[in-house]
């Protein structure tokens, strides 16, 4: 493409390359970066159709352009001409809705989908850009077409009687619509902690009915075997504004302000000696790296405690520990009963797989005094990067 061009015109697929015997998004963007400025009046767009390798799509019939400012631009298919072969090319037009033409103060953006061939190779697209003026400018790009990488994004909530407005927050028990963009063929939904999956689908829409008790993590993995890439998560959480609480431990104060407190059931103290065990951490690591953590307690702190590692894996219907990653500390038995002393410092280091779910999970079934330890676990990536605390 010459340097000296007015507008210049860029392709990209979506996966990169176009994923074969499949349906197929193009996105054209286009801008002027040259020093001359011109208006736009029209683009013509040539792209190849058939069954060759150096087709773009299948047919010109299953080819459609839109675009989201549709004030701006208008955006056909010049329908008119029959097909005589199935290597027929589909012409796209774009026109601009001023009379005098686009002034192109800011980019443009459009989609181009259609079915794309099962055979794999490379198609040029040619574009033709016809300013107010009556001057062209030509233009063109290569589009790539393979097994396609698989990708998962927009992983998003919101209101059922709203699902184009997304939300993080939710009332308890009220229906969360969930959806997702993806090219994967099978997708299944977890809430953090629970081997069941919530949903299992080939649709990229899902409505929770039940909703939610309390805050939750919700976790949703992708596949597609014939991908690079046969495995991808994401995670979301949403958060309850009246949740309902099995237990509730308080170690100072509760107070309210101007609501009311109910309590069912029993109320009781609870004793600093039975701590419990702590909501678990979930990472999904983006690249291969090391979890890294320390736990200690405090001077003069006795008690016992286990620090976890699991992973759930694509082939693992559940999460599973993983072998000689567990940590229970250094263990002594004192004086004439039970207690364990967990006093001196210790720490993990456990690899972690890109794309797999890390679960690290701490508990504290003996504790002498209230917060008498200290806890860090953080994500070291391989090659470049930060570490990332958790």
């Amino acid at each position: 493409m010459s340097e000296h061009k007015i507008i210049t015109c860029q392709l990209t697929s979506k996966p990169d390359p176009l994923a074969v015997n499949e349906r197929g998004k193009i996105y054209l963007q286009i801008q002027e970066t040259g020093a001359e400025k011109k208006r736009v009046q029209s683009l013509l767009l040539t792209v190849p159709c058939g069954k060759g390798a150096d087709a773009v799509f299948q047919s010109t019939s299953g080819v459609w352009i839109r675009t989201e400012d549709s004030e701006r631009w208008e955006c056909g298919q010049d329908r008119m001409r029959e097909e005589k072969s199935v290597d027929t090319p589909a012409f796209l037009f774009i026109d601009s809705m001023e009379a005098n033409g686009d002034p192109m103060e800011s980019p443009a953006v459009f989609q181009i989908t259609g079915d794309v061939p099962k055979e794999q190779g490379s198609a040029l697209i040619s574009i033709i850009v016809t300013f107010a003026d009556g001057t062209k400018e030509s233009s063109s790009a290569h589009i790539t077409k393979g097994d396609g990488e698989l990708y998962l994004e927009n992983f998003l909530a919101a209101r059922k009687v709203e699902p184009e407005v997304p939300t993080a927050v939710f009332r308890k028990n009220e229906p969360i619509y969930f959806s997702w963009n993806s090219n994967g063929v099978f997708f299944k939904l977890y809430a953090s902690g629970v081997s069941k999956p919530l949903a299992e689908t080939t649709d990229t829409t899902f409505v929770l009915e039940g909703g939610a008790r309390e805050d939750t993590t919700y976790i949703l993995q992708a596949t597609k075997p014939s991908a690079f890439s046969d495995c991808l998560y994401r995670t979301l959480t949403v958060h309850i504004t009246d949740p309902s609480l099995e237990s509730l431990e308080i170690r100072e104060q509760l107070k309210t302000d101007k609501a009311a407190l109910t309590v069912f059931g029993e109320p009781s103290a609870v004793s600093l000696q039975k701590v419990g065990e702590y909501t678990d951490w979930t990472l999904v690591p983006e690249t291969d790296g090391y979890l890294v953590g320390k736990l200690a307690f405090q001077h003069g702190v006795t008690g016992n405690g286990t620090l976890t590692v699991k992973e759930c894996s694509e082939a693992q219907a559940q999460c599973y520990e993983v072998s000689d990653m567990a940590f229970q500390g250094k263990i002594v038995q004192s004086g004439n009963g039970s207690v364990l002393d967990l006093s001196k410092k210790a720490s993990l280091c456990v690899p972690v797989r890109k794309g797999i779910i890390v679960m690290v999970s701490l508990l504290i079934s003996h504790i002498s005094q209230a917060n008498g330890y200290d806890l860090s676990v953080c994500f070291i990536p391989l090659g470049k990067g930060r570490a990332v605390e958790i």
